[in-house]
């Protein structure tokens, strides 16, 4: 596979993960819970297949050949990051919401 092929899937699935963390944080406002950790639980797998590409091309470069460092592998790195970040941030905040929604209840 070549460095752009791989860029392009990171991209691919970090966008993916991204997409449905935000969907689950807008299920959490209408507290809609069980779809919300569903998409929860397929944005970290989509994660997980970023993280399975750059780990590939890590490999890769240790094994035999240098990565070449371009634009679109710097952009699919940045997507992965804040991927990242959407994610916990929406795992956050729908426990959080959790627990207010269980505190109204309660009163």
């Amino acid at each position: 596979m070549n460095d752009y092929s791989a860029s392009f899937k990171i991209i691919l699935h970090a966008g993916n993960s991204k997409s449905k963390a935000r969907e689950a944080i807008k299920l959490g406002r209408t507290k809609e819970f069980e779809e919300a950790d569903r998409l929860l639980k397929q944005a970290r797998l989509e994660l997980n297949q970023a993280h399975q590409m750059q780990t590939e091309i890590i490999q890769n470069e240790i094994k035999e050949s240098q990565t070449s460092i371009n634009m679109l592998m710097v952009h699919a790195q940045d997507h992965v990051s804040s991927a990242e970040v959407v994610l916990d941030m929406a795992l956050e905040m729908n426990e959080i919401r959790k627990e207010l929604s269980l505190i109204k209840e309660a009163l």
